[in-house]
């Protein structure tokens, strides 16, 4: 089968986030398991002629002309070739919401009758109604956007995405296929412990939806952690410089320190610097980097609004805190009260990744949703 997968960016425009990972992660396998895939998206060099066709890790990218916004929202180039090119694909795969270029696109889809399936990666949250354009967005959903998704297949990450996005398409959450992203991990053999006091690690985007600044509090109210190793950058220098004034403030710049970008193949190496992995987002659909912690062997403490803070729970992973300073300190003690029991933490998470994480068990999954269409 030929699938199309249309999405605002893509490789190798990394500095839009979790998606872009996670798209070129299951485009790429579905390649490796036989299937033919392209790419419909966007290129952001101003100094390039598009469309533009890229073989990138195995996978035919086109990337078209965007005419306004960053990411991108109008592209007649890309538009035009989908509805050129539709009925060359049996299932046509769209990443994101809140986009007029994903709009547009549905409604090029649904006039030509070609199956498609909708991944909103975390854009129908209560998070995401409730901060920036939330009247818009709420009028958009109720009155256009229920009627784009009316005969779309629905893919969710998680058990929580999926609920949010039936009260959000107002469709059954049977109707919602759930898998997690695919993420090509490699797990380690087992748990290794790292020497010294208690350390403890962040590594996401910076912005203010991940609780950074709920951690950082909650490091000055927990005088047995010793360091907090923080990786990840972000796209405003402002918020960086607003963290930088926070701890200073608190007083624990001695116990902070910030590692910048982690790349993939720098992440093994940024695991093996603290003892637990800290996640304490306001929301996440799924949360990549949670399940790359658990490949690594970490015990990890994550908020309720990770999407897969079930897991946790379910598998004796670690901890689950709310999203403000006491809950997380008050977590952050009972970890290191149970220290004994990291091992069997971060070998059980090692054991969830080789079985439920593994790059063919979660390919077996898309391919009988898109067969499922």
């Amino acid at each position: 089968m030929h699938y199309l997968h249309i999405t605002p960016y893509y490789l190798p425009d990394v500095a839009f986030g979790g998606p872009v990972f996670s798209v070129s992660a299951l485009c790429e396998a579905l390649v490796k398991s036989g299937h033919e895939v392209s790419v419909y998206t966007v290129g952001y060099q101003s100094e390039q002629q598009y469309p533009l066709q890229q073989v990138v890790n195995g996978v035919q990218v086109t990337y078209f002309k965007g005419d306004a916004g960053k990411p991108c929202q109008i592209s007649r180039q890309l538009w035009q070739a989908l509805q050129q090119n539709c009925h060359s694909f049996q299932v046509v795969h769209l990443h994101t919401w809140w986009n007029v270029l994903i709009f547009r696109s549905i409604q090029i889809l649904q006039k030509a009758a070609v199956p498609f399936v909708v991944s909103p990666r975390g854009m129908m949250s209560d998070y995401s109604f409730t901060h920036r354009k939330t009247f818009v967005k709420r009028n958009f959903q109720k009155w256009l956007g229920v009627k784009l998704l009316r005969h779309a297949g629905l893919h969710a990450t998680s058990l929580a995405e999926a609920a949010d996005m039936a009260a959000r398409s107002q469709r059954n959450e049977a109707d919602i296929h759930i898998m997690p992203n695919m993420l090509s991990l490699t797990a380690a053999s087992k748990y290794t412990p790292v020497e010294g006091g208690f350390s403890i690690g962040f590594l996401s985007r910076l912005h203010h939806k991940k609780g950074i600044e709920e951690l950082l509090k909650a490091v000055a109210l927990t005088p047995a952690i010793t360091e907090l190793v923080i990786g990840g950058r972000g796209d405003d220098t402002q918020y960086e410089q607003k963290l930088q004034q926070q701890i200073a403030d608190l007083g624990i710049a001695h116990k902070v320190r910030f590692v910048g970008w982690v790349s993939d193949a720098e992440k093994p190496a940024f695991f093996k610097q603290f003892q637990v992995f800290v996640l304490p987002s306001f929301n996440e659909n799924f949360a990549n980097v949670v399940a790359e912690a658990w490949a690594a062997g970490k015990p990890t403490i994550v908020s309720t609004g990770v999407g897969i803070s079930h897991y946790v729970a379910d598998y004796s992973l670690g901890w689950i805190c709310e999203a403000n300073p006491q809950s997380i300190s008050t977590v952050l003690n009972t970890a290191w009260e149970q220290r004994q029991q990291w091992p069997d933490m971060g070998n059980a998470a090692i054991a969830l990744v080789n079985t439920h994480f593994t790059d063919d068990h979660i390919v077996a999954q898309y391919s009988s949703m898109y067969q499922q269409l």
